[in-house]
């Protein structure tokens, strides 16, 4: 099992004069299976070369457009990313 390949999309929102990080983004997988295991396994572990611990919730907005009401939770909001994450 390949996170990976699970991965439709990531996006990372940044800044729109500076172009750095906001420090959150959105990771959007091909089934809610898969994004329920994400929020299971990774909520709350240390980030690559950081101190700091993912902090992951569903999201209601992707990239920037509303999901319908009735369409299926498969994004991720990633909270308080590390400085460096791009």
């Amino acid at each position: 099992w390949n996170l990976f390949e699970q991965i439709v999309s990531i996006k990372v929102i940044r800044n729109k004069q500076t172009g750095l990080s906001e420090g959150y983004g959105f990771v959007e997988f091909f089934s809610h299976a898969t994004a329920e295991k994400v929020l299971q396994n990774y909520s709350g572990m240390l980030m690559p070369n950081t101190e700091q611990p993912f902090r992951l919730n569903w999201a209601t907005f992707s990239t920037g457009e509303k999901r319908s009401e009735n369409g299926p939770d498969l994004s991720i909001f990633v909270g308080d990313l590390a400085a460096d994450v791009t």
